[in-house]
């Protein structure tokens, strides 16, 4: 994950349902997706495992210079406020889903964008939030987790994957 990975995106115009071997442009959609902050500099391997990393405050500086941005807006990362500032409040992280997956105990948030006249820019405005009250009928979010494990195990067991 480096800053210049914006720019060498290229969408697709394969068919998505059409096996193909992986591209460079799938690496750089999941450092994209999957790549978090860090107090600290570089680039190194995340705490989530597999092939995620994680980047310091010199990336984000060099992505900010790089495209004239004062600060970025990323998610996909559990916040228990529902978000977090990080970097020198030049990166923030919302995550939108409150009580995640009905296991966390975590308050999502959403960003609201303010363009400032006399600037040009824009200022951020988070809104944390809290679950809803659930109705009686909720069926939990991770009520079917298990049997979907075990048929995604099955079906890699017998396309001899696992």
């Amino acid at each position: 994950c480096s800053s210049d990975l914006v720019d060498r995106i290229k969408v697709s115009q394969d068919d998505p349902r059409q096996p193909r071997e992986p591209q460079e442009e799938d690496i750089i959609y999941n450092d994209l997706m999957w790549s978090d902050p860090f107090e600290g500099a570089g680039i190194r391997g995340s705490e989530r495992g597999g092939s995620a990393r994680q980047f310091g405050a010199d990336i984000t500086e060099e992505f900010l210079a790089k495209n004239d941005l004062s600060f970025m807006i990323r998610s996909h990362e559990v916040k228990d406020e529902g978000y977090e500032w990080m970097h020198n409040k030049k990166c923030l992280t919302v995550f939108s889903a409150p009580g995640y997956c009905d296991s966390c105990r975590n308050r999502g948030a959403v960003v609201r964008l303010h363009a400032e006249e006399d600037e040009g820019r824009l200022r951020p405005e988070i809104r944390p939030f809290d679950t809803a009250e659930k109705p009686q009928d909720y069926v939990y979010a991770m009520s079917y987790a298990s049997s979907t494990y075990q048929l995604w195990n099955e079906a890699l067991r017998k396309a001899g994957i696992n």
